[in-house]
C-alpha cells in the first residue's frame, strides 16, 4: 500500500516472528500487515494481542478504529477477517478493513 501524503511511521512493532508498520496522520491510523512466513496458532494469538493493545492506545490519543488495505488476492485477507477486522470497502485497487469501533 502506498505512503499517504503527511503521514508518518512507527517502527517496532515486533512479534516473535514478525514486524509491524503503522502509518498514520491526523485522519486515521493504518497497520501494514507483515509477511508471515508461518503462521500457526500462537502467532496468531501474539497478533490479536498486539492488535488489542495498539487499539487500545490508538482509543487513547483520540483515533477510533484501525485500518488496513490489502490487495484482493492476497492471503492477508483470510488473516485480517481471522483477526477480527471487518470489511468496509475497497479504495485504489485495495479492500480497506477496519478494527475497533
Amino acid at each position: 500500500m502506498q505512503q499517504i501524503n503527511d503521514s508518518k511511521n512507527l517502527f517496532g512493532i515486533r512479534g516473535s516472528s514478525f514486524e509491524i508498520r503503522v502509518e498514520y496522520n491526523k485522519d486515521f491510523i493504518i497497520v501494514h500487515l507483515p509477511k508471515v512466513d508461518k503462521l500457526n496458532k500462537s502467532v496468531l494469538l501474539e497478533m490479536k494481542k498486539l492488535l488489542e493493545d495498539w487499539l487500545e492506545f490508538c482509543k487513547t490519543v483520540g483515533y477510533s478504529c484501525i485500518h488496513t488495505g490489502i490487495l484482493p488476492d492476497k492471503k492477508a485477507n483470510r488473516l485480517v477477517l481471522m483477526l477480527g477486522f471487518k470489511k468496509i470497502g475497497t479504495n485504489e485497487g485495495y479492500v480497506i478493513y477496519q478494527y475497533g469501533e
